[in-house]
C-alpha cells in the first residue's frame, strides 16, 4: 500500500532525510520509533503531501505521489489521513462540526447523510455525549478521539498517526491502541505511527522502523526488535544514557 524508496529532504544545510526505504503491505500498521527530531513525523507529512523531498518516490496504491500533479494529489489524499499530535481541532467548533468538517468541505453529501455518518462514527468511539461540547471542555484522550472520529468519516484507505498516544495515561492509551487496531481488524486500513510509547509499539505494530539522524537503522518485527543487538536499537529500547545516541546534558 505504501512504499518509500531513496527518500531525500533537506532544509537549507540541513539533511533531514537520507536515502529512506520503507514499505508497509495493505491492512498492516508500521510503527516509526526513533528520539526527538530523527525524522519521524517528517516521513509523515511526505507521505500525505505536506513536505516535497527533493528525491526519492513514495509510492501510495501503486502512484508515485511525487510525480502527481495537484489535482491528482488532491485526489489520492482523499485515501489518506492523518490524526495530528495534538488532535489540531477548531476550538471554535463543536465536536460535532469538528467531525463533520470534512464531509462538508470535501463531498456534496445532505445534512442527513452527515449526520448519520457522523454520529455512527461518536457512536463507535463512545463520543456521542460530546456532540454539543467544545474543544476545550474535553479531556485530551477525549479529543484524540474526535480527531480519529473526524479522519474515520471521510474512510481513508490509510491513517497516519503522530504521536497518538503522547501524554496520556496508561488505560486511554490502551483504549488509544484498541482504536489503532479496530481500523486494521475491521476496516481494513494500513496504518503509519509515529510513537516513543513501547506499549503502543507492542499492541500495535506489524513492523518497526527505527530512525537515526535520518536513516532507517532497523526495520522488522517488535520481537526482532526487543532481540536486536543494534546498540541504537539498545539503547533506545532500555533508556540508556550512554551509548551512541547522544543525550542531552
Amino acid at each position: 500500500m505504501i512504499k518509500i524508496e531513496n527518500l531525500n529532504l533537506s532544509f537549507g544545510t540541513r539533511h533531514i532525510l537520507k536515502d529512506v526505504n520503507l514499505n508497509c503491505d495493505r491492512g498492516k500498521t508500521l510503527v516509526i520509533i526513533g528520539t526527538s527530531g530523527a525524522g519521524k513525523s517528517t516521513i509523515l507529512k511526505c507521505i500525505c503531501g505536506l513536505l516535497k523531498p527533493q528525491s526519492g518516490a513514495i509510492w501510495l496504491d501503486g502512484q508515485n505521489i511525487l510525480k502527481l500533479n495537484k489535482k491528482e494529489l488532491n485526489k489520492i489524499r482523499h485515501k489518506t489521513g492523518m490524526v495530528f499530535q495534538y488532535s489540531a481541532l477548531f476550538d471554535y467548533l463543536t465536536v460535532f462540526d469538528n467531525v463533520a468538517f470534512g464531509l462538508r468541505k470535501n463531498t456534496k453529501k445532505s445534512e442527513e447523510e452527515i449526520e448519520k455518518i457522523c454520529m455512527e462514527k461518536l457512536t463507535l468511539l463512545n463520543l456521542s455525549h460530546t456532540r454539543n461540547s467544545y474543544p476545550d471542555e474535553l479531556s485530551g484522550g477525549m479529543k484524540k478521539r474526535v480527531a480519529l472520529a473526524r479522519t474515520l468519516v471521510l474512510e481513508p484507505e490509510v491513517i497516519l498517526y503522530d504521536e497518538p498516544t503522547s501524554g496520556l495515561d496508561p488505560i486511554t492509551t490502551g483504549a488509544t491502541n484498541n482504536l489503532i487496531n479496530f481500523g486494521k481488524n475491521h476496516l481494513n486500513m494500513t496504518s503509519v505511527v509515529v510513537s516513543h510509547d513501547l506499549m503502543t509499539i507492542n499492541n500495535v505494530a506489524d513492523n518497526v522502523a527505527f530512525i537515526h539522524d535520518g536513516r532507517i537503522i532497523f526495520f522488522g518485527t517488535y520481537k526482532e526488535l526487543k532481540e536486536s543487538d543494534n546498540p541504537y536499537v539498545v539503547q533506545f529500547m532500555h533508556g540508556y544514557t550512554e551509548g551512541p545516541i547522544k543525550t542531552i546534558g
